[in-house]
């Protein structure tokens, strides 16, 4: 990620809340994405990959363990992810990739009014509490 840019510091907060609204039991059953961050299967198989780890899935009820990769995807992986398919890391592009995968909103060629309903509420929602933070 550039140096020029840095994300919000309570963004992380901001996506529990949308993501889980703190509830560290949250299960998505269709997805299965896990705990406070919602971390999915893919997500947690690259964080255990790039920090040489072993967590599974239901590592990821653990609060401390959950924020841990959550943190990392969002203010590592992401961004990797973003320069790799030549988007701009912008806060916003990390949230939708975030959200919908950052090979969506590079099919979408980053048009953030491209991207599904559902994406551009959860951008609504995340900064929304992130006003309210700061």
């Amino acid at each position: 990620m550039p140096d020029a840019f840095e994300l919000p510091p309570d963004l992380l907060e901001a996506v529990i809340g949308v993501e889980s609204n703190w509830n560290e039991k949250a299960v998505n059953k269709k997805s299965k994405a896990t705990g406070l961050g919602q971390i999915t299967p893919i997500a947690l198989k690259d964080f255990n990959i790039e920090n040489k780890t072993k967590y599974i899935m239901k590592d990821m009820l653990d609060p401390q363990k959950n924020m841990r990769v959550s943190y990392w995807y969002l203010n590592d992986r992401i961004p990797q992810l973003l320069g790799r398919a030549k988007i701009p890391v912008t806060t916003e592009n990390v949230l939708a990739g975030y959200n919908a995968g950052v090979g969506r909103l590079k099919e979408k060629k980053a048009d953030l009014t491209k991207m599904p309903t559902e994406t551009q509420n959860y951008l609504k929602k995340v900064k929304n509490l992130l006003g309210r933070t700061q």
